[in-house]
C-alpha cells in the first residue's frame, strides 16, 4: 500500500477488536460466484516487456530482502538502518549499525552486500520526531515538510518551504523557522546525528471524487467515498482470531484521521466505518495507515481490479512484504486513476502539514515522463510482482501534484506497518485465511 519502527504498546482496544467484534456474531455470506475467484486470473502479461523485465530482475533481490528481517527477529529493529535494491549490480545492500549475526551474513551468498552503518533506523526517527513535531509549521507559509532518512543510517534531512534560504542567513528567519532551526541545533548537538537543511516542494494528501463501484466480496483498487470526497480501496485484510471479520486498507487522512467515520462504495453503499486510525496514526510513531471495518455480513477478497470491472479479472495476491519497501525498488500501483508500474522507492521520510505528521516511504517516477498517481488515489494498493502473482507492499499516501492533480513524487505507507502495530490484523491472500 515496509516492518518499519514500530509502537511498542498497543491498546487493549485493538485486542478486543480483533478477537471477538460484534461484527463476527454474523457469518459473512457465500460470496458471489466469479467474484471471490474471477474467471479469469490477470499475470504479468498486463504488463509491458520492459516492466515484465524489471520485475523479473528485481523479484529475488525483494525476496532476499523479506527473508533477512524475518531472520534477524529482534535485532533488525534495533539495528537496522536501511537497504537498496541495485538490479544493474543485482546485489541487496543493508546498512547495519553494529555487529552482524553470522547467520545473515551467511543468508545472500554474492547477492548480498551488508555494509556498516552509523545510526540506526530508529535513532534516525527518534531524531526526526524531535526536530520536526506536529506543530513545527504552525504559523508557517509552507504547506508540508519532510525529514528524510539516509538509508545508509549516516544522518536525516529537514526540508520545508525555503528553510534553507534562511539556515545559510540569505533571508531573515521567521519566529517559526527559528524555532525549527533551534531544535535542529540542539537535536545535532545531543544524539551527534548529521542534520542537513534542504527545501521542499508542498505535497498534500490526495482526495477527490472518482467513479468505480465495487461490492462485496470487495478488491483492491475501487473507489470508496467518505467525508465528500473519493479515496481507493487498499488490500483486502481479515482478522486472525475471527476470520470473518475483514477489512480494507486505506490511508489515515482519508476519514480525516478519525476512527468511525462512514465510508461507501461509489454507488453510495454502505461499506463500513473507519478503524483503528488511533493506533497506527495516533501512536507515539504515527503512519498515514487506517482501515474501513467491513458491516456485518460483507466480505473481501485477495484481488485487485485492473479493469473497469471484475468480470474482465483480477490480479491475484499470494503475500505481503515482512520487511517493507526498501530504497531502490521498481513498484506498480492501481489507483482510480493512476494504474503503472512506474513507482521507484527512495528513502524513509517524516512527513509533516499543519497539524499532522507521519511516517512515509519516498516514491518517485521512474519515468519522468509518466507519473505516479492522482488525486482520488490515496489508500490505493501498491505491490510488486513475483510470477504471475503479486505481493502487497504499500498504499498511496500523499504527492506534490507536479502535474495538477497528478504527480511525479509523493510519498507510500507500508502494509508490514499495519499488520505489525495491529494484533491479529492479516493480509488476505490466496492462502489465508
Amino acid at each position: 500500500m515496509r516492518r518499519r519502527v514500530l509502537a511498542a504498546g498497543v491498546s487493549a482496544i485493538a485486542l478486543l477488536a480483533l478477537a471477538a467484534p460484534a461484527a463476527a456474531t454474523t457469518p459473512s455470506p457465500a460470496p458471489t460466484a466469479g467474484k471471490s475467484q474471477p474467471d479469469r486470473i490477470i499475470g504479468a502479461e498486463s504488463l509491458s516487456v520492459d516492466e515484465q523485465a524489471r520485475q523479473r530482475v528485481q523479484e529475488p533481490l525483494l525476496t532476499l530482502n523479506n527473508r533477512l528481517h524475518d531472520l534477524a527477529g529482534k535485532a533488525y529493529e534495533a539495528q537496522f538502518a536501511g537497504s537498496l535494491v541495485e538490479t544493474r549490480t543485482n546485489t541487496l545492500t543493508v546498512y547495519w549499525a553494529g555487529p552482524v549475526p553470522a547467520e545473515l551474513a551467511r543468508l545472500g551468498g554474492s547477492a548480498l552486500l551488508i555494509k556498516p552503518a552509523r545510526f540506526s533506523r530508529q535513532q534516525l526517527m527518534a531524531a526526526a520526531q524531535q526536530v520536526m513535531p506536529d506543530t513545527a509549521l504552525t504559523g508557517t507559509a509552507a504547506a508540508a515538510g519532510e525529514v528524510e532518512l539516509a538509508v545508509d543510517g549516516s544522518g536525516i534531512t529537514v526540508s520545508t518551504g525555503d528553510l534553507a534560504s534562511a539556515a545559510r542567513g540569505a533571508r531573515p528567519a521567521t519566529a517559526p523557522e527559528t524555532a525549527l532551526l533551534n531544535r535542529v541545533a540542539a537535536t545535532r548537538a545531543r544524539t551527534g546525528i548529521p542534520i542537513n537543511i534542504g527545501s521542499a516542494t508542498p505535497g498534500t494528501p490526495g482526495v477527490d471524487d472518482t467513479r468505480h463501484a465495487d461490492n462485496s466480496p470487495y478488491w483492491a483498487g475501487a473507489e470508496i467515498d467518505l467525508l465528500g470526497g473519493s479515496c481507493t480501496s487498499g488490500f483486502s485484510m481479515y482478522a486472525t482470531g475471527a476470520p470473518s471479520t475483514r477489512f480494507t486498507l486505506t490511508a489515515a487522512h482519508c476519514p480525516g484521521y478519525s476512527d468511525g467515520v462512514s465510508v461507501t462504495n461509489g454507488a453510495g453503499s454502505p461499506m463500513g466505518t473507519s478503524d483503528f486510525v488511533h493506533i497506527l496514526n495516533g501512536s507515539g510513531t504515527p503512519y498515514d495507515l487506517g482501515v474501513v471495518r467491513l458491516s456485518s455480513g460483507k466480505s473481501n477478497a485477495p484481488y485487485i481490479y485492473i479493469y473497469e470491472d471484475s468480470a474482465s479479472g483480477g490480479i491475484p495476491v499470494t503475500g505481503y512484504a515482512t520487511a517493507g519497501i526498501p530504497s531502490g525498488g521498481n513498484y506498480c500501483v492501481h489507483g482510480m486513476t493512476g494504474v503503472n508500474c512506474n513507482l521507484l522507492s527512495g528513502g524513509q521520510l517524516w512527513h509533516c502539514e499543519p497539524g499532522h505528521c507521519f511516517w512515509t516511504i519516498a516514491m518517485n517516477a521512474l519515468n519522468s515522463n509518466s507519473m505516479t498517481w492522482c488525486r482520488g488515489d490515496s489508500g490505493g494498493p501498491i505491490y510488486y510482482w513475483t510470477g504471475g502473482t503479486v505481493v502487497a507492499s504499500g498504499v498511496v499516501s500523499w504527492s506534490n501534484h507536479e502535474l495538477g492533480d497528478c504527480s511525479l513524487t509523493g510519498g507510500a505507507s507500508v502494509v508490514a506497518t499495519a499488520v505489525g502495530m495491529v494484533p491479529g490484523l492479516a493480509v488476505v491472500t490466496t492462502s489465508a485465511p
